[in-house]
């Protein structure tokens, strides 16, 4: 199985949070895949970011061309559509806020990157400076006080804002790993 199929499921939901429908998530990949085989692969040091940022590309071009396409057409607005979009905006500041308030750094980076972003422990030692056994018990941990829900903390707003814009700049971007360091540091 080739790098691409291998992160299929993946990729795809990246892309369908990314443009709100299953349908262009699907366009989308088959427009990364595409890209993808015409690549010169052999030059990719790590193949998975590769491909979450080419889908994440991808569908961030989807999402520009349709808004293009709507403000061309005369037509009044689909009023889903804002509602879709504030309600997204909505669950990631809840979501940024909930980790902020209940996870450490480390936490928040193991957590985000193995239950979010779907990394293995392995592929997440690099990044925390831990034993893949630490990572295990990291994120083991992190998700206990994830669903306990106590905070912990009291992040600043400026704490929250700059956590919320570094998120949404890493899933917009694909550069996942940047977003980990800077949590982890």
């Amino acid at each position: 199985m080739n790098e691409f199929e291998q992160h299929r499921a993946s990729l795809l939901a990246v892309a369908s949070r990314i443009v709100g429908s299953h349908a262009d998530a699907e366009d989308v990949l088959q427009d990364a895949w595409l890209r993808w085989h015409q690549a010169d692969t052999s030059a990719v040091v790590n193949p998975r970011a590769y491909l979450y940022r080419l889908v994440t590309h991808q569908a961030i071009d989807q999402v520009r061309r349709t808004r293009a396409r709507r403000e061309d057409d005369i037509s009044p607005p689909d009023p889903t559509v804002t509602t879709q979009d504030a309600e997204l905006a909505e669950a990631v500041s809840t979501a940024v806020r909930v980790l902020l308030q209940t996870l450490d750094p480390v936490e928040r980076t193991v957590f985000l990157l193995h239950e979010v972003f779907d990394f293995s422990h392995a592929e997440i030692v690099p990044v925390v400076g831990r034993t893949e056994r630490a990572v295990r018990q990291l994120a083991y941990r992190a998700r206990q006080r994830v669903r306990a829900g106590r905070p912990r903390y009291q992040p600043t707003a400026a704490e929250y804002r700059r956590t919320t814009e570094r998120f949404l700049l890493a899933t917009g971007t694909g550069d996942l790993m940047a977003y980990a360091n800077s949590c982890a540091s």
